[in-house]
């Protein structure tokens, strides 16, 4: 109470102690008590919120010294982090409800600034807009475009990333994942790690996966030519999605398997043209995983012109095995894939097939976030 006190340069109270009533007097007039814990207690239920309310609609003018008071106290470290973020809360509920939310989110990225010293009430700050009915939108649009500046200062990345985790991801999932995916193209590894980590808990569900997928696949699609572009985040995040077992469960399903397939082709082969030698890593990957993934990375090579450079792994898929078995089984693999080979670059005696670059039917269309 000093604090706020010194804020708002309250006047000294010049009546004489005598004729003073006694503090805890008008305390237990208005229902409040105070304990042998010096917290404060009101006796009824929701009054606190109704003195609240009541307190900052009489006081517009003291609405910026109430935002320089939660400034102090939130960075106290002499107060608990429970009641740091107890006081986050309430004064982000009374700001959003006289309908300022840009201050509420110019303190989010205040507060994420101050050496992590008030980074979680940050996180209690924007997830308060989140929640909020008039301004959730807006709570994830300041999400978006912050997560698309890869220079984001690390430690709103992380907020932004926790966030996204722990709200976004249980109201609108998708929003999330288009989110986490910008954030894991933060120039810091500590940030980008952490969303890449987040991605992979959300994505265990089916529909994310699909999502994030076919946004990786449609980046390295759009901008694997561009000589400037940066494709490590996409070709990480592609690797962390194709491992075989998912990939064919995906391939095997009846709706959407078409432009999913698609997509992968593509996406892969922009990223086979910027990096040859991932067409062989694909490969060590995928021969033996069954016909449907062996197509994919054929038609990858076509488009990416680096079939020699499959034709190779074929022949040597069977050298490095343990057992007599297994090498057999190998080579039966990596002889598939060497036919198949011969049989994109015309040698088997029939017309090599023509890579197909046309968007299939049914592609659903990109998400902006």
């Amino acid at each position: 109470m000093d604090r706020l006190l010194s804020q708002v340069s309250f006047p000294d109270d010049e009546t004489p102690l005598l004729d003073r009533p006694g503090f805890q007097d008008e305390l237990r007039l208005c229902g409040i008590e105070t304990r042998s814990e010096r917290r404060v207690y009101l006796t009824r239920a929701g009054r606190a919120r109704m003195l609240r309310s009541a307190f900052w609609d009489a006081h517009p003018r003291l609405h910026t010294s109430f935002g320089q008071w939660v400034d102090a106290l939130v960075a106290d470290r002499s107060l608990s982090p429970v009641d740091r973020e107890r006081i986050a809360e309430r004064w982000a509920e009374e700001t959003l409800r006289v309908a300022n939310h840009r201050e509420v989110l110019e303190r989010v990225e205040v507060w994420s600034r101050q050496r992590r010293r008030t980074s979680p009430q940050a996180a209690v700050l924007l997830t308060s807009v989140l929640r909020h009915d008039r301004y959730g939108w807006d709570g994830r649009e300041f999400i978006y475009s912050r997560a698309r500046n890869p220079a984001l200062s690390p430690d709103l990345g992380q907020v932004l990333v926790a966030v996204c985790a722990r709200e976004l991801s249980a109201t609108h999932p998708g929003q999330a994942v288009v989110r986490l995916h910008l954030l894991a193209g933060n120039r810091e590894a500590a940030v980008a790690d952490a969303a890449r980590a987040e991605l992979a808990s959300l994505t265990t569900s089916h529909p994310l996966y699909r999502k994030l997928l076919v946004r990786v696949c449609d980046r390295l699609r759009e901008h694997g030519h561009k000589p400037g572009w940066d494709h490590g985040t996409e070709r990480d995040l592609l690797w962390d999605l194709t491992a075989p077992d998912r990939l064919n469960g995906v391939l095997r399903e009846r709706f959407g398997r078409t432009a999913v397939e698609w997509r992968l082709k593509s996406g892969l082969g922009a990223l086979f043209q910027r990096e040859r030698a991932q067409t062989r890593t694909y490969a060590a990957r995928w021969i033996g995983s069954g016909r449907r993934l062996m197509e994919v990375l054929l038609a990858a090579s076509v488009s990416a012109g680096t079939l020699s450079t499959l034709y190779t792994s074929g022949l040597r898929w069977a050298e490095g095995t343990a057992t007599p078995e297994q090498r057999e089984l190998h080579r039966a693999d990596g002889e598939l894939l060497v036919r198949m080979v011969d049989a994109a670059e015309g040698l088997d005696g029939r017309e090599p097939p023509v890579a197909d670059t046309s968007t299939p039917d049914g592609t659903p269309r990109k998400e902006h976030g």
